[in-house]
Formats: C-alpha cells, structure tokens, sequence
C-alpha cells in the first residue's frame, strides 16, 4: 500500500536458532544474510546520514507523506536487539551510532544505535587507470585480435599456394643468392644406381688419398674453384632442377658463428676427449674402420640405421657411456639451431623430397610404436627439427675425407654436411665434386646439401695447425625399403605365399622407374641464374640484367599455373600418403595378431629381452652405478641357508632298523 513505511532493515538476530538461520544436513548452521555486491562510498557516513534524517524530512517527502500516507502516527515495531559481534569484523559489519542519540532510543529508520548491519565484503578502492593506460590496454587487445586475423590469413596463404612453407620463408628464398647452373641434365646422368633404384653401386676410389688446393691446381687444371661467401646459393642443372644446395648460415644472424658454429666446435672436441680419450678399460683402440673409406678421422653414427643383415630397422648400439655424450650433445642448443636451419633449407628448396623424408621416418615410428617387443627407434632431434634419421659426428681433429660416394643412401636423396672447427676456408677445407669438376669454398658454421650418393665428393687439407670437425645428416636407403615393403625385407615379401604375381609385376615396373621418380622430387629453380658453369675449367657469362627480368616476367606471368601444379602435386602426395596409411594400418592388424602367437611361443625370450634393454636405457639415463643399485634392490641376493645339523645315518636293512633305539614299537 502507498504510504506504508519500508520494512527496517534485515539486522543480525540475537537468536542462534531463528527460523532465518540456514541449516545443513550435517547439523551446521549458517546465518541468513548471504554476501552481496555493494556500492562503497568512502566519503559518505551512515552516521551523517542517519543524524541528517532525524532532524526533520525535506518539503519533498512531507508532501508525499501528507498526500498517500494512510498509516501517520502508527507504531513502529520494535525489532530484538542484537548482539555485538565477537570478535567485530569491521569490514563485513557496520555499527550505526549516530550522535545526539543514547542506547535504547529507537530511530526514525526502525533501528536501534548500537545495532549492527551485514554488509558485502568489498575490495579497497582502486586508483582510476589514467588515458595512457587504458589506451595501452586497448592496443594489446587490438593487438592480440590482429594476431589471430594474421594468422588465419598465413594459413589460407599456405593452403591456396600448396605448400608447408610460410610466407616469410618464401620470400628470403626469392632473396637468396642467384643460381649456379650447370652445363649437365640429371636426367641423361649417368649415375652408378643400383638395379633396385634405392641406393647407389659402390665403387672404391683406386687413388683415395687427400689432395691439397695448390696440389689440385697444378694437377687438375680442368677443374675450377668457386669461391662461395656462404650466401645461401642453389646449384641447378640445365633444367632448372636444384640439384644441390649450399645453404650457408641464415643471412639475419649475424652473431651465428660465435654463437652456434664456435660452441658447437668445442663442444664436439670435448666430446671426442670423453669418447676416445677416457680410462682405458673403456677406450676402443684403434678406430672403427681398420681401413677408412672416408678418411683418417674419428667418426661416430648416432641414430636409425637399416642394412647390412639387419632384420629390422633400429638405433645404432652404442656403450652407455658413450650414448650419455650423445644425448649431451644432441641437447645442446648449438646443434639444436643447426639441425633446424638444415631442416628449413631442406623443406624451402626440395619440398617434395623434405615431405617424403618425413612421412618415411613418421610411419616408421609409428610401426615401432605399434610392436609388442621393446622399442628400438629414438629420435637424435624432435620431428620438426630434423627429418634425417641418422647423424655423424666427425669428431677429427682433422676432419677431412677422402674421395668417395655415400652409396647406402637414398640414390636421389640429400646428405645435410656442416663444417665446423677453427681453419682458414680460403686455403683448405673446400668441398670437391670430382664428378662435376668443382671446388667449393666451405667456411665454418656453414651447411651444404648434396645428393652424397651419386656425386663423389673430399674435402681438401688445412693448415698444420688448424682444427676441423663436421656434423652430417642422413637416412640409409634401407629405410625406404623398408617403408615402401610394408615394413618387410625383399627377402620375407619374395618368400611369402601371399605375395600374387600382379604384386610381383608391379615391383619389378617400381624397380625400373624408380630413379626416374625420384628425381622428380627435386624443385625447379623459378629464379634468377647468376652464373653458368660449362664444366670445362671455367665459368660462363654473368647473367644480364634483361635475362634476369625475363626470368622475373615469366614468373609473374605464370604465377597462377606455378600454383596450381605446386596444389596438384601437393593433393597427389596427400592421396598416396592415404594410401600408404591405409595398407600400413591393415598390414599392422595382422602384425599384431601374429606378434601374439610370437609373444605365447617365446614368452621367455621376450622377457629377457626386455629385461637387458631396460637395464641398457636405466644405465644410458642414470649411469652404471646408479643402475646397479637399483638392480641389487630389485633382485637381492638370495638368503645364504643355516649349517644344518649333521643327521645320522638311516638304517638301510630291517635288523638295522629294528635295533635302533629309536625304532617303533
């Protein structure tokens, strides 16, 4: 009803077991006012308020009164008293004890002075934020939103022109040095491959020794020196086909050798002292190969090999010590850069075969991570790190090989080289192609990439002074055999029943085109050429400039047809990659049936096996000590049994037995 006074505010009651008290079914009880947000006035009193009230209302509620009110001089309840709070909570209570008014006098609001009011717990008052600030704070937001909006655009950019490669990356390829193009067509090379396509002949050279630079120019003079700054430069052959790239160090680092390629040098010689130097009942004598193919220097394989009677591809075995050095220098952030540069020149100048790289070593992880025996493959970096699946460490000191053909990789695949150490690159230490008839000037902290199987390649001596250590990268041709086989040998898939004649026709078209296809992987050069190298001791004619804007017309005027083949080979390498899946998820379900029959046959043999090579990862992660208190703990020696009591002898005829004192009655 209009007029009717407000009802006093809800106060804290004196009664513990008021009906307003809220009950839980576990007995508690809490009280009935709950926590609410309350607007704080620091600058107003209640108490002011309250006084000011009493005196007298303003004209605008004595008309209103005078006017509605209905109930003028009625009583004024009474409310209960309540108790002081103990201990008092200044923050959640308020004391209304306006002055002018004794203990006991009731208020014009219905409350009692002296009464206490529950009120929200609020947050001190917070300094305003100046325009300066929150402008700040608008930009991170604006900033924040245009990330995301840049980001979508990136990736419809990478999706509408084919390929992995950020736009970013793409450009400093355009950037990159002019080509060096070669008076050759890989396609009418003749390269030593085998008849299986995967790997090349080998061939041992009949004059492997080293080879100075003043030596080679007086002997060879057909061969000619480039002397390559380590600006990233591709080298093309007569179709525009990169053949091989020298990749250098990225342009925008300028601190790269003191602080990737100088760590990474002394890191490799500190690891070659621990590996070859350390107590003796630990040291190899002498060096791995009693007759080195590729030189003199000490040299380690670290990763996933397959070949040479392997039944299954698996990391290399190494000692435990050994594997911790490894692991070490794996972990090292040095390496870690060079790994990643190596495998972003990789995937910017050779996408097609950086993407068969690693859907190779993808599903082979993923076919040993699916076997029921121990695990046998481990990556050297993570996946976006590398695609290789072995690395050597040329530990040296003088790193420097003689002329030879890696012929277990890939026939069309590339070896990732970085030479590292403390020499003059002017006057040793370059990089020779014998099949080319080309030296390459190789400075320090730089990386070359080069099909290592088909071109036989040295480097050339350094100072007497000098040191020189190098960090390639490489998978073995095995492993794509071993992949493209459904995870089989030639051997097991020429043996097995299952094998049809239409699978055994299509493998042997597979053998005879394969080179062919591999070769198709390289990328064809769109960019400028610089030089032409006719492989006759001398270079061709500097490109003109109105050769180079021809180049740049033509890629202009093609642009939308260079995509759409970069989109169809990409969608073609996608659809086969499918395909792959779904012949390895089916070959995986009935190698899993068949590892169960294996697992119930040899269960013994099993264990032991993954028994010896959990004991070889505890001593590869803790150390030999280490593992072997912890062996002692898990298996304990047996009790030895207490010295029995000598028994007497047992009778062995019945009169013997019969005159015994202990025989029965």
């Amino acid at each position: 009803m209009a007029g009717t006074p407000s009802p006093p505010a809800r106060v804290r009651g004196s009664n513990p077991g008021a009906a307003e008290n809220r009950r839980t079914r576990s007995g508690a009880e809490y009280s009935p006012w709950s926590n609410a947000i309350a607007l704080c006035l620091p600058h107003i009193r209640l108490a002011q308020l309250l006084h000011r009230r009493d005196d007298g209302p303003d004209s605008d509620t004595e008309s209103l009164d005078d006017s509605d009110s209905d109930d003028d001089g009625a009583p004024v309840p009474d409310p209960q008293p309540v108790p002081t709070p103990t201990p008092p909570c200044p923050s959640t209570f308020i004391r209304v004890a306006p002055p002018g008014h004794p203990p006991g006098t009731r208020l014009p609001n219905g409350l009692m002075p002296g009464s206490v009011i529950r009120v929200a717990r609020v947050a001190p008052p917070q300094k305003k934020a100046t325009a300066r600030e929150v402008k700040a704070r608008r930009l991170v937001k604006k900033h924040a939103k245009d990330r995301g909006v840049r980001f979508l655009d990136r990736e419809q950019h990478r999706v509408n022109a084919g390929t992995r490669l950020k736009a970013v990356t793409r450009l400093r390829v355009r950037q990159t040095a002019p080509a060096l193009q070669l008076n050759l067509s890989i396609n009418e090379y003749t390269a030593p491959v085998a008849a299986s396509g995967w790997q090349a002949i080998r061939q041992d050279e009949p004059d492997a020794r080293d080879h100075s630079l003043e030596e080679i120019r007086r002997t060879r003079p057909d061969m000619v020196v480039f002397e390559w700054d380590g600006t990233p430069t591709p080298v093309i052959d007569a179709d525009r086909n990169v053949l091989l790239l020298l990749g250098g160090s990225p342009p925008s680092e300028a601190a790269w050798e003191p602080n990737v390629a100088s760590p990474a040098a002394q890191a490799m010689e500190e690891a070659a002292e621990e590996v070859y130097m350390g107590p003796k009942w630990r040291r190899k004598a002498g060096l791995d190969d009693p007759v080195p193919r590729r030189g003199s220097h000490r040299a380690k394989h670290v990763g996933v090999a397959m070949g040479g009677g392997q039944r299954y591809p698996q990391n290399l075995a190494h000692g435990a010590r050994n594997l911790l050095i490894f692991a070490h220098l794996f972990g090292l952030t040095c390496l870690q850069r060079i790994a990643g540069w190596t495998n972003v020149l990789f995937m910017a100048f050779a996408p097609e075969l950086h993407e068969y790289y690693r859907a190779t070593y993808a599903a082979l992880c993923n076919w040993d991570r699916l076997q029921p025996r121990a695990k046998h493959i481990y990556r050297n970096f993570p996946e976006r790190r590398s695609v290789f699946t072995t690395a050597t460490f040329n530990f040296g000191p003088v790193t420097v090989t003689l002329p030879h053909i890696d012929f277990g990789n890939l026939a069309w695949g590339w070896c990732a080289i970085t030479a590292l150490g403390n020499f003059n690159p002017d006057r040793g230490g370059h990089l020779v192609l014998w099949d080319l008839k080309l030296i390459i000037r190789f400075p320090p902290g730089s990386t070359i990439l080069l099909p290592s199987a088909i071109l036989r390649h040295s480097n050339l001596k350094i100072g007497p002074n000098e040191k020189r250590f190098s960090f390639t990268q490489f998978t073995p041709a095995g492993i794509f055999r071993w992949v493209y086989n459904d995870f089989r040998t030639d051997k097991d898939i020429n043996a097995a029943k299952s094998t049809t004649g239409a699978e055994r026709e299509q493998r042997k078209r597979d053998r005879a085109s394969r080179w062919q296809e591999g070769i198709q992987m390289y990328r064809k050069w769109d960019g400028p050429i610089a030089w032409t190298y006719l492989g006759t001791g001398r270079m061709g004619a500097k490109t003109s400039d109105a050769q180079r804007a021809a180049s740049s017309r033509y890629r202009e005027r093609n642009k939308l047809e260079l995509q759409r083949k970069a989109r169809e080979r990409m969608a073609r390498r996608r659809a086969e990659l499918k395909k792959s899946d779904e012949a390895w998820a089916a070959y995986a379900a009935k190698a899993c049936e068949g590892a169960a029959r294996y697992r119930a046959l040899h269960a013994e043999e099993l264990a032991e096996t993954q028994r010896v090579y959990r004991g070889k990862r505890s001593i590869a992660k803790h150390g030999f000590d280490a593992w072997h208190e912890a062996y002692r703990k898990r298996h304990p020696p047996p009790p030895q049994p207490a010295q029995a009591e000598e028994l007497p002898e047992w009778p062995s005829s019945d009169s013997e037995r019969a005159a015994s004192p202990d025989a029965d009655d």
